[in-house]
């Protein structure tokens, strides 16, 4: 299996989820959304609940 990168999988998520659906989803801003380069941590557990992704698919680095 190939490791994915946190870069990766956050581009992987916005093949899936414009920026604007996951700031509605976090209740922050686009333009927050816009800075990150990979998912902080603080969000992967509601990001992981509202779009059903994995934890470990939203930020491999810690939870692979």
């Amino acid at each position: 299996m190939k490791k994915t990168s946190d870069r990766a999988a956050y581009a992987l998520l916005l093949q899936d989820y414009t920026k604007t659906q996951l700031a509605g989803f976090l209740g922050i801003s686009k333009q927050a959304i816009t800075r990150w380069k990979a998912v902080p941590l603080r969000y992967v557990r509601p990001l992981s609940e509202k779009t059903g992704i994995p934890k470990a698919d939203l930020l491999p680095s810690e939870f692979a």
